[in-house]
């Protein structure tokens, strides 16, 4: 199955309510074959996890890197997990809405 079936099918795996890390997991799919598949818009909205050290607390975190037009890395702070808010949490959220609004149209991997 190529990347495109495997997105579409990973797609219906969401709209059936599967969360996104076992979806992928089930048909397959790893975050850069995601994260490749993606145009360059729907990269920057959805952004690269990296792990970092927390400025408010000093303890490990992941933090989402946003690519921004000028090539430049902005980093986009997740919630720390002592406030509750996992890096899975956010990702879901926000790949969520992407997979659907990604999936509505027809496109081509770059």
């Amino acid at each position: 199955m190529d990347t495109q079936g495997k997105f579409n099918e990973l797609v219906e795996q969401v709209e059936a309510g599967q969360p996104i890390r076992k979806a992928m997991k089930m048909v397959g799919m790893t975050w850069r074959m995601y994260y490749n598949a993606l145009s360059v818009e729907q990269r920057a909205q959805v952004g690269e996890i990296r792990s970092r050290q927390c400025k408010s607390c000093q303890s490990d975190t992941q933090v989402i890197q946003v690519k921004v037009s000028d090539r430049r890395k902005r980093q986009v702070q997740a919630m720390c997990r002592e406030r509750g808010i996992t890096i899975s949490r956010l990702m879901n959220s926000l790949l969520t809405k992407e997979l659907l609004a990604f999936a509505a149209r027809p496109h081509s991997s770059n």
